[in-house]
């Protein structure tokens, strides 16, 4: 473009996260200095900033030394703003972390300064949070974790305050063990199973929505990894979520598609087709959609199943619990231990990580054996719902 300065580009990486970067020569060597991401930056937002660092180098000034300079001397809250938008934007999640690490974490901080955040302080605020909402207090710890050990590695801070603090450790007034785990073990039968799969499309929720519930079940995958698909993820027979859309274990999963799984994903694509004909001024890479072209979130999905209980078969069980989106994967992960599938492998199925000495030493991709894992729950879940899974969805 005639406005681009030279060096100026758009890296495309496989997960299709986009971002403007520029390469420059200084001091002789070539070097490259990321913008910021798209749609954060616009195309013109970009080009402005690369022309500002042009001039900079110009005037013998390292555009990169400049900025880790100024990254050290980030305030809390600039730190947090910074975690938000490099490791949290994008994520169904997103305004959730950032009311917790925003309302509920910076006012407890006795400092500005990331680098003299005292462990005591992280307690103090995850404590009061635990005085109202226990659970809610897991989850604000946890992602204080994360952004402590977001900005560790990038050496904004020396030594993580946090980095082995466990929720066991965190006092609730009555309780000797700390913050509580809210556990579930909702699963759903076949008559269930039969309901949701039947009535599903024709509930009155929308197509998108139906569709990225069924994928929670055939696949395994969490909701939220369900909900944010992008059309860059899918390979011919595979998924891979991206690393920064699995912000609980950090990397990337490649998901086996089974036959099932690529009628949902199929059917989904015409979706998006009708939407990009319907608006053609507003493109995006996603495979479903919220309002206004948003990413979809698991609360969407949340609130769709919990609208439509009576038409879904959604009762409640002997201890009182509807069935949720995520119960979905929790039936599916139980179904394939009923299959004979192997506990290992059915956790590498649903994307959890084995951990320990097993990880350390068994680097096998497991590729095979998950697929024959899916096409066997595929199989199964086929004859549960009749002949219907099949002719529904396409």
């Amino acid at each position: 473009h005639r406005d681009a300065p030279k060096g100026f580009a758009l890296k495309i990486a496989p997960s299709g996260n986009k971002t403007f970067v520029l390469q420059f020569m200084f001091l002789g060597r070539r070097r490259r200095i990321t913008i910021g991401r798209w749609p954060i930056y616009s195309v013109v937002a970009a080009r402005e900033a690369a022309q500002k660092a042009l001039l900079k180098i110009s005037e013998g000034i390292n555009p990169i030394a400049e900025r880790k300079l100024a990254r050290t001397q980030l305030t809390m809250g600039e730190a947090v703003r910074e975690f938000l938008e490099l490791r949290v934007s994008g994520l169904s999640q997103e305004k959730a972390i950032a009311r917790y690490l925003e309302q509920d974490m910076l006012p407890f901080l006795l400092t500005n300064d990331p680098k003299a955040v005292r462990r005591a302080e992280i307690i103090a605020c995850v404590e009061a949070k635990a005085k109202e909402t226990p659970i809610a207090a897991r989850q604000l710890l946890t992602y204080i974790k994360q952004l402590f050990q977001f900005l560790e590695d990038r050496e904004i801070v020396e030594i993580n305050p946090v980095a082995s603090l466990k929720a066991s450790s965190i006092h609730v007034a009555g309780r000797k063990k700390g913050i509580p785990v809210k556990k579930r073990d909702r699963v759903l039968s076949d008559d269930e199973i039969i309901h949701f799969w039947h009535n599903i499309d024709v509930s009155g929720v929308a197509r998108s929505t139906s569709l990225a519930l069924k994928l929670i079940l055939v696949t395994g995958q969490r909701p939220n990894e369900c909900a944010g698909l992008s059309i860059h993820e899918v390979h011919e027979d595979i998924w891979t979520v991206p690393e920064h859309r699995r912000l609980k274990t950090e990397d990337e999963n490649d998901v086996p598609l089974s036959g099932l799984a690529k009628i949902i994903i199929l059917e989904a694509e015409k979706e998006r087709s009708k939407r990009m004909l319907r608006r053609s001024n507003t493109i995006t890479d996603l495979m479903f959609e919220g309002p206004k072209g948003t990413q979809m979130c698991k609360s969407a999905l949340a609130t769709a199943v919990a609208r439509k209980r009576e038409v879904l078969g959604n009762t409640k069980n002997t201890k009182g619990q509807f069935w949720t989106p995520h119960d979905l994967r929790r039936t599916m992960r139980t179904r394939l231990s009923g299959l004979g599938v192997s506990r290992d492998l059915a956790e590498r199925v649903i994307g959890h990580k084995i951990g320990g000495i097993i990880e350390t030493y068994d680097r096998h991709d497991y590729a095979q054996e998950k697929k024959a894992a899916l096409d066997l729950w595929s199989e199964d879940l086929v004859r549960i719902v009749g002949s219907h899974a099949r002719s529904q969805s396409s």
